[in-house]
């Protein structure tokens, strides 16, 4: 794999907080899963693990801000559960457990156990509650699963949980790993928690930050890191979610005919003009935004949905905006704008829009000792 070098810190024996940036893809949504390039950015939202030496036989995690917590045996078997269960099977949950498993299948018979909390930033979730929305979630006590709903926001939290909970392990257990290391068990880990294997760009960028990223036939991934920001990234969260899995499979099959065949390989090239553009300082995205709407329309997708478009044209035409989209995969997860000022979020505000306090952050994984 060809990735960018970079060192870590030794090995860290006491408490490590690990944090995992969220994502925006920019450009590259679906050609990224056919070997193409594609430019994800790195977001200042992170997931957070904070594990500390426990003098327990066991590996505990807490996710206070979802109301749950499971106990693992330090060869990665689910002892203890406090979601509800199914019959006399615990609850387990896919993303958590598939990090556990990973990294301890790479280690070595471990002995001493390790507590640990999860929690993400609050931009990686739309939350409606019975009474005033919160804006940052550090204490959820006074909240229940009765007034309580959570929708993804689309920047990657499944990865970044996924990438900061298995390097925290790893990190800690382990008396030499390498960044590559930690990037392929977070990939497997994440592939195997989503029953698939996708592109990796979300994980790739959650441990290395923005970068253009290619994967290759037989799974090689070149990462070009990227450090050139252009205007304030804006994001919409339009309080509704997508399932890009779905979505995905059905473009993919879309594009084996006419006319999404030559669709597709017109995105692919608007793409690759449009990341240039924007790593050379000179205009990009010209050009996207109707291959997309084209392509859904030939795979029966709404990749770019109806009712998104007027706003995402009214953005377009405020002075300074330099790109607007429904990013990744599209769908209803978000909206996207670079450049623009307070303007743009005073339309967004007045369209029931809200706007997701996050900024492009460029940098990847932090280890920190606690």
């Amino acid at each position: 794999m060809s990735t960018p070098s970079e060192t870590l810190p030794p090995p860290l024996s006491g408490g490590i907080k690990v944090s995992c940036p969220g994502k925006v893809l920019l450009f590259g949504g679906y050609t990224v899963l056919l070997s193409s390039p594609s430019l994800s950015l790195s977001l200042t939202s992170h997931f957070h693990t904070l594990l500390h030496p426990s003098p327990l036989p066991t590996i505990k995690i807490s996710a206070p801000q979802f109301h749950s917590s499971y106990v693992y045996s330090l060869t990665g078997e689910l002892l203890e559960s406090d979601t509800a269960s199914h019959g006399n099977e615990l609850n387990e949950n896919s993303y958590i457990s598939a990090s556990i498993k990973t990294a301890l299948a790479h280690l070595p018979l471990i002995t001493k156990g390790a507590s640990i909390e999860i929690k993400g930033d609050s931009q990686f979730y739309t939350t409606e509650l019975n009474f005033e929305s919160f804006s940052i979630i550090e204490d959820t006590s006074t909240l229940t699963g009765k007034n309580l709903k959570t929708t993804k926001t689309g920047l990657g939290s499944s990865a970044a949980l996924i990438s900061s909970l298995t390097s925290s392990i790893l990190l800690y257990y382990t008396p030499k790993v390498d960044i590559k290391t930690l990037e392929t068990l977070s990939q497997n880990a994440h592939h195997t928690a989503q029953g698939k294997i996708g592109s990796g760009f979300d994980v790739s960028t959650a441990i290395y930050g923005s970068q253009i990223y290619t994967k290759k036939e037989f799974g090689e991934r070149i990462v070009e890191r990227v450090n050139v920001k252009r205007g304030k990234i804006r994001l919409g969260d339009v309080k509704e979610g997508s399932e890009s899995v779905g979505m995905s499979r059905k473009v993919l099959a879309g594009i084996k005919s006419s006319p999404g065949k030559e669709v597709f390989e017109e995105l692919k090239e608007k793409n690759e003009e449009s990341i240039r553009g924007y790593i050379e300082g000179k205009e990009f995205g010209d050009g996207v935004r109707s291959c997309l709407r084209e392509l859904g329309s030939a795979c029966d997708v709404e990749i770019e949905p109806v009712v998104r478009r007027k706003i995402l044209n009214d953005t377009q035409e405020i002075e300074g905006v330099e790109y607007c989209c429904v990013p990744g995969a599209g769908g209803f997860d978000a909206i996207c704008c670079v450049g623009g000022g307070e303007e743009v979020e005073r339309m967004w505000k007045e369209e029931g829009i809200e706007v997701v306090e996050v900024e492009e952050d460029g940098g990847g994984i932090r280890i920190e000792r606690l």
